[in-house]
């Protein structure tokens, strides 16, 4: 005779208890080490799924400030460009050049801005994200000219 319950998965045979014959009782002790098992095995599973879970929100807490940051960046630029744009606007005579510069580089950040759009995108569609070379150091000798 066989038990089939989760808690019990132990054959009543002599095979299955060495020194035990047809007939004989299974200790209770003997037969509760299957249920502990299966419960020890099912806690140890969810408490796995648990930190995974732990891992995938703080993996996002952090994509998401990242992104923030960059796109809180990129408005910022692009209003400041803007005022710098109107200012040039309102010189006698007005200084056309350093107006369209002002401008590109509005257009410039608004392109950013999309681009980190489209990484949030991407990202909720569990797609993978193209990475696209930054150019830092052309930004960086445009400040500092």
């Amino acid at each position: 005779m066989s038990v089939r319950s989760p808690s019990h998965e132990l054959s009543q045979s002599p095979k299955a208890l060495p020194g035990l014959r047809d007939g004989d009782a299974v200790p209770p002790v003997v037969r509760e080490v299957p249920a502990v098992r299966f419960q020890s095995d099912r806690r140890y599973r969810q408490a796995q799924a648990e930190l995974a879970d732990a891992r995938r929100v703080a993996t996002m807490k952090q994509s998401i400030a990242s992104f923030a940051h960059e796109l809180n960046d990129s408005i910022a630029a692009t209003i400041l460009n803007a005022e710098t744009a109107l200012r040039w606007l309102e010189h006698q005579p007005p200084d056309a050049e350093k107006t369209q510069q002002a401008i590109n580089r509005i257009v410039a950040n608004g392109k950013r801005a999309a681009g980190i759009i489209q990484g949030l995108r991407e990202l909720a569609k569990k797609a993978p994200m193209q990475r696209r070379p930054r150019k830092a150091a052309k930004r960086y000798r445009k400040l500092s000219d």
